[in-house]
């Protein structure tokens, strides 16, 4: 989650990245001009000299050329641009909070894990899995795949906020009271259990449409595990490592950092 509004944020905000960006094509155009001219003036002249081509023919060719290489220039500098937008992502994360279960009334661990991926159109998408945590271990049985195309963030005074609306898969339902949820972290200072990664803190909550009444709502610990994992990996890092996040969120809940 960390970066996410720096990448998803718009051009227009023009951060230093987008100044220094426009700075470099503004310079990039005025070396390719400058070549141009050289073409007119050097490769050209003996043509027109020899009359082979006229004076208005030859600019006319360099203003073709002009206009060919901004173009190229502009679309470059777009895919660099966009590769260090996203150079953070994939990223994958691990995650912890609380439900109450719909039968018992009990409440329960969960730990889990997800992945964020920046599209190439831009847009932010997420998968995960949770499952539930008894006994210092993953129960067998428990994961609940969910999924989210509506990632995105929000900033203010150098304070991000990362939100995830998400939609849990149909084969699911039976583990969960409800069918869609909402994750939203803020980065806090320290370093995390797994990987000594960025650390997040925030709420999760959840509803079962067509309902509006809130199903879950809990505290939420996060903390980045680095570029993207697969499921198989994640699951067998988060249960070597389950027993420390669960910790560090009861910690996190008591206010202690």
């Amino acid at each position: 989650m960390e970066k996410v509004f720096s990448t998803i944020r718009p051009a227009w905000a023009l951060g230093w990245l987008e100044s220094m960006f426009a700075l470099l094509l503004a310079l990039a155009i005025a070396a390719a001009r400058r070549f141009l001219f050289w073409l007119q003036g050097d490769l050209l002249a003996a043509d027109i000299k020899n009359g082979r081509i006229s004076e208005s023919t030859a600019s006319a060719i360099v203003d073709v050329a002009t206009a060919v290489a901004i173009v190229l220039i502009f679309r470059l500098g777009i895919l660099i641009y966009g590769w260090f937008r996203k150079k953070h992502y994939p990223g994958s994360y691990f995650y912890c909070c609380d439900r109450t279960d719909a039968h018992s009334g009990e409440k329960k661990r969960i730990l889990g894990h997800f992945n964020i991926i920046c599209l190439p159109d831009g847009s932010m998408h997420c998968d995960g899995i949770s499952f539930d945590w008894e006994n210092d271990r993953l129960v067998q049985g428990s994961h609940v795949n969910w999924e989210s195309k509506h990632v995105g963030a929000s900033e203010s005074h150098d304070h991000e906020s990362c939100y995830i609306l998400y939609n849990v898969h149909e084969n699911s339902f039976k583990h969960r009271p409800y069918r869609q949820g909402l994750l939203q972290f803020n980065k806090e200072d320290g370093e995390g259990v797994v990987s000594n990664d960025s650390v997040y803190w925030g709420t999760m909550e959840a509803v079962n449409p067509p309902t509006t009444t809130r199903a879950v709502f809990s505290l939420a610990y996060a903390e980045r595990i680095g570029k993207k994992m697969g499921n198989g990996a994640l699951r067998d890092l988060l249960s070597a490592h389950g027993s420390a996040l669960s910790l560090r969120f009861d910690r996190y809940s008591l206010g202690e950092r």
